[in-house]
């Protein structure tokens, strides 16, 4: 289709990143995280247990922490590193979920007299409903 731009997609992002490698592991409570090697390479690791829309949001999310060089060490301030993960999901959920087409949807839910929920949000963009939720919030202005 002529005019319309590809979604971002956090796996071809992964792939075109040289400088990236991805390992599956079990993370226990994390989901994911992000390890910079210190040579120029970092490694993500996604928790194995994880849903296919979670495994690509949570890379998605660790991919953008890479992007902005948003790495935390245990020294990081608790506020730096609530205000950069807020960025990132920020990042993640307009991506996932870009704003021109999410007004699409619900402009189209809203006319047929449909409430726009999280869990339409969610099976429309094949996203988890954490990250529509947030891609609402975001939208909204909240």
């Amino acid at each position: 289709m002529a005019g319309v731009a590809e979604r971002w997609n956090p796996w071809r992002a992964l792939r075109e990143n040289e400088h990236l490698s991805l390992v599956f592991a079990d993370l226990g409570e994390g989901r994911g995280r992000i390890e910079d090697h210190g040579d120029g390479t970092r490694t993500i690791y996604l928790d194995a247990s994880l849903s296919r829309t979670e495994r690509s949001a949570v890379l998605g999310h660790e991919v953008v922490h890479g992007e902005l060089d948003l790495l935390w060490t245990d020294d990081t301030p608790d506020h730096v590193v609530s205000r950069g993960e807020r960025r990132v999901d920020q990042i993640v959920a307009e991506r996932l979920v870009p704003a021109d087409e999410l007004a699409a949807l619900i402009d189209r839910l809203v006319g047929i007299d449909v409430g726009v929920s999280s869990a339409e949000v969610a099976e429309h963009f094949d996203v988890p409903e954490l990250v529509a939720r947030r891609a609402l919030q975001f939208f909204r202005g909240a």
